[in-house]
């Protein structure tokens, strides 16, 4: 039962919508804006995406 409830949720991506509620409190309760204004993505972590899925990371 906790599986499918678990694959369930994952497919529907209910994790990140919890984490991306958290994130935004927090930084609410830190004075911040709910969202950053700026992200910085270098190349070398768009290239370990995908590898990291693969291992389950």
């Amino acid at each position: 039962m906790k599986r499918k409830n678990f694959g369930r949720c994952k497919k529907r991506g209910i994790g990140e919508k919890i984490m991306d509620a958290l994130v935004k409190k927090d930084r609410v309760r830190l004075g911040k804006e709910e969202l950053p204004t700026y992200e910085i993505i270098d190349s070398q972590s768009v290239k370990t995406t995908d590898a990291s899925e693969e291992r389950g990371i």
